[in-house]
């Protein structure tokens, strides 16, 4: 897992970040060229760890029981649990 500062830095400071990049996102042009803007601003961890996420949340979508998700993408039930939790919150 990926160790993160737990330095707060301030809800404007970090609105002003996510409008900043929301912007790139939105001018894509196409899902390469997104990726591309992600993979400069995440590890090769931070990509996997999101990638593992869509996906849970795709086979999720697909209606596969948590023990095979788990067997896909080497994920335990707990961690499926909670994304799917996270993804259905209002």
């Amino acid at each position: 897992m990926v160790n993160v500062n737990k330095k707060y830095w301030g809800e404007e400071l970090k609105k002003k970040a996510w409008t900043k990049f929301w912007k790139r996102a939105k001018n894509s042009r196409s899902e390469k060229e997104f990726r591309f803007l992600l993979g400069k601003f995440l590890s090769s961890s931070e990509q996997t760890v999101l990638e593992k996420r869509l996906i849970i949340l795709l086979l999720l979508s697909r209606n596969f029981t948590y023990r095979k998700i788990g067997e896909i993408i080497d994920a335990p039930a707990d961690a499926i649990s909670f994304i799917k939790k996270k993804a259905i919150e209002k």
